[in-house]
């Protein structure tokens, strides 16, 4: 079994099955293309674009947001943007970070 990247994911599972490869753009590189010539990755974005029917400005690779942390860890003692206490754990609470005793649960 081939490991998925989270790109994978994101063309809403339009898939085929087959097993190709792409690169760290998603662009299939290698093997043989639908004409059987090979294939040498540099067909870019233009070429997926007309396969899948987007122009580009609606790649949902651009919608997502990216990942927030909701915990920080340090064992330096940073303090609790709240009550000022040095505290190793701290949550967020909106754009802040701070302990367990000020957090809003």
């Amino acid at each position: 079994m081939k490991d998925a990247s989270i790109d994978d994911f994101l063309d809403g599972g339009e898939r085929d099955g087959e097993d190709d490869e792409r690169d760290a753009n998603g662009r299939e590189v290698g093997g043989e293309g639908a004409d059987g010539h090979a294939s040498t990755g540099d067909e870019g974005a233009d070429a997926s674009d007309e396969a899948t029917g987007r122009d580009g400005g609606d790649d949902p690779r651009h919608s997502v947001e990216p990942a927030t942390s909701t915990y920080a860890w340090s064992p330096d003692g940073p303090v609790c943007a709240d009550c000022g206490d040095a505290v190793d754990r701290r949550w967020r609470d909106g754009d802040r970070l701070v302990c367990a005793e000020c957090k809003a649960w």
